[in-house]
């Protein structure tokens, strides 16, 4: 194997060194390979039944505050990993698929083509795992090796009848999977979709998101009877929801408050594989497997990563067993990472928001004005230039458009876009291709602004208006709520 490694401060060997040092280890692996199984066993009478379920519950959180991200739905990320929703009755597990069965229970079916733990590939004869539960069940969620599985109340053919509620499955042994404990429901509407991560259980109800604190029980839960839909895909700050029409939504957890996420190290996966938080947020990495691993952000080189590299490094240190390792995140950007010994292995956590301010717009206030050239007849393809140069500090622009109803009625008011074009570039001229037709009438009217951001979550100055009064969308501190910005700066006064 062969690889690098960030550079953190701390003093490592070689790749190829701790793999020498790791001479013992690898017969150990062997010796574990025959006794993985017996060694969950042994596990669960030294940790709590819902693997990780109370881990990092240090504090009382902040309640989440969530605002729909509009914007993002149409960039095309919908089939990125990040934001796949999957079926509420199947889910995966690692290598494993757990899918239910109503009036009859669970199934966890192994993938005998997967890679395991010890890098062999999964045996054909690994037999499915099977748990009888009576009634149906609504939704399923994984986190690690915890199955949550949210229950009806239809009786089975022996008249038997499931509480309604939440089941907490141990599954850490996936041919023998057992119920740990129950978590009832105050409120009994139906649950149509299950997310979790670490504590942190999030219920898609009829009536909208609750979260629970299961390293609290008994606290109330969160409600936020504003996101309804019938699918749900938790990301960290990030919240994607299939609404009832088939459309997708975005919300962010623009909550102020640093956050800790909570990553489970499992034989051979991370879950959840792929985080979305804020600047100055944590992320725990936590091992109660039976195998060694590590965390190492991506380089160029190190095997799993395929090329990518991390916005900023870190490093776990050499794999090892029952580790906790903690990261403050600080740069905006994305970071990848894997195990080293086991590549197949990797994750990410993108991090939104930076530690500059982005400029105010180029509206000719600081440098030339901007100019529009039509490029085809219809006016669908046009050709923006703008003085990009006068204020530096802008990572990307985007393009905030709009019709005569969403002009401020009066002056002062706030602007109301009827859409975006996001990711533009800080390049100009920018060619705007697919431009949104005029609106129909005796005025024809498009408007629109270009508008500076930090590449993430925040947006600059939209400039003045004759009143001197600074322009302003329908968001917090008048962001336009579009390409997946929340908030507004005004520190850099450039353009202003």
């Amino acid at each position: 194997m062969s690889g690098s490694f960030p550079s953190d401060g701390r003093a490592r060997a070689p790749q190829t060194q701790w793999w020498k040092r790791g001479a013992l280890r690898r017969g150990a692996d062997r010796l574990r390979a025959a006794v993985c199984v017996a060694a969950a066993v042994l596990m669960m009478s030294s940790m709590a039944p819902a693997q990780g379920a109370a881990v990092g519950a240090d504090a009382a959180p902040a309640p989440p505050r969530f605002v729909r991200m509009r914007g993002v739905e149409r960039e095309g990320d919908a089939a990125s990993r990040v934001g796949r929703i999957e079926p509420s009755g199947a889910v995966t597990m690692g290598r494993y698929s757990v899918r239910a069965e109503s009036g009859r229970g669970l199934w966890i079916v192994p993938d005998a083509g997967a890679r395991t733990c010890h890098g062999d590939s999964a045996s054909a004869g690994d037999a499915p795992g099977f748990l009888p539960l009576v009634g149906s069940v609504s939704a399923l969620a994984v986190w690690g090796r915890t199955i949550f599985a949210a229950t009806g109340s239809r009786g089975g053919a022996s008249g038997a009848r499931e509480a309604s509620g939440l089941v907490v499955i141990d599954a850490r042994r996936p041919g023998s999977p057992v119920i740990a404990r129950r978590l009832p429901r105050e409120d009994a509407s139906p649950v149509v979709a299950l997310d979790v991560i670490g504590p942190r259980l999030y219920l898609l109800t009829r009536k909208g998101l609750e979260i629970l604190d299961t390293g609290r029980l008994g606290a109330p839960p969160q409600r936020h009877p504003e996101i309804t839909g019938t699918g749900l895909r938790v990301a960290g700050r990030l919240l994607y929801v299939t609404r009832d029409d088939g459309s997708r939504a975005v919300y962010r957890d623009t909550t102020s408050a640093p956050l800790r996420w909570e990553v489970s190290v499992n034989e051979d996966f991370y879950s959840p594989q792929d985080l979305v938080i804020d600047v100055g947020d944590e992320v725990r990495w936590s091992n109660s497997s039976a195998t060694s691993h590590n965390v190492v952000s991506c380089t160029a080189d190190l095997k799993g990563c395929e090329g990518a590299t991390s916005a900023e490094p870190f490093d776990s240190g050499d794999p090892a067993l029952f580790f906790v390792f903690d990261h403050v995140f600080t740069q905006a950007g994305a970071s990848p990472y894997a195990c080293e010994p086991h590549p197949y292995m990797t994750g990410s956590v993108t991090v939104m928001g930076s530690a500059g301010s982005p400029p105010g717009v180029p509206d000719g206030v600081t440098g030339a004005p901007m100019t529009v050239q039509r490029l085809s007849a219809d006016g669908s393809t046009l050709a923006i230039s703008w003085d990009a140069g006068a204020c530096s500090g802008a990572a990307d622009f985007e393009i905030l458009f709009g019709y005569p109803y969403g002009l401020p009625p009066a002056t002062g008011s706030d602007y109301e876009p009827a859409g975006s074009r996001c990711g533009v570039g800080t390049l100009s001229p920018f060619t705007w291709q697919g431009s949104p037709t005029a609106f129909p009438g005796p005025s024809g009217l498009l408007w629109w602004l270009v508008v500076a951001t930090d590449g993430a979550a925040t947006e600059g100055s939209w400039g003045k208006t004759s009143s001197g009064s600074e322009r302003g969308g329908p968001g917090a501190g008048g962001a336009s709520l579009e390409c997946g910005v929340v908030s507004k700066s005004l520190a850099n006064p450039c353009g202003q």
